[in-house]
């Protein structure tokens, strides 16, 4: 999962502008091309999966761990042969202001997007607490 987020006074930024930065960091990342830095993105999912809290199976820190290892050795996967969630928020919206929204042709976008699967979300800030809601149920 990778999370962008913008404010809905940025100029040109939209909800796919900011699905596709957090697709393209997810891209680069696991396909061991990110110019951010030599971050082993597995590791970093192994070490969230590992809270007490998160309660994660055995099997999937066991997976994470042994990804972590191969992207450690520069064995790297494409994109596609992973599952992804690429997010979205737009804070500080009104509940009369509902720009950027995404839109009929970003269905299209989001439909090419490489990836094993992938759920695509896009929050607006004033509904945060009804998708923790829906999260929770």
């Amino acid at each position: 999962m990778e999370s962008k987020s913008t404010l809905p006074s940025t100029k040109n930024k939209s909800h796919r502008s900011k699905i596709n930065e957090a697709y393209t960091d997810l891209k680069n990342y696991v396909e061991g091309r990110s110019k951010k830095g030599k971050n082993n993105p597995w590791r970093n999912a192994y070490n969230h999966a590992s809270h007490c809290d998160v309660k994660t199976s055995q099997s999937i820190k066991k997976k994470l761990d042994k990804l972590a290892d191969k992207f450690d050795e520069r064995k790297y996967i494409k994109v596609r042969s992973v599952n992804i969630i690429p997010c979205s928020t737009i804070f500080g919206l009104t509940k009369d202001a509902c720009p950027n929204q995404v839109a009929e042709d970003d269905y299209d976008y989001i439909k090419n997007l490489e990836a094993n699967s992938k759920v695509i979300l896009c929050i607006k800030s004033r509904n945060i607490n009804d998708f923790i809601s829906y999260l929770e149920n």
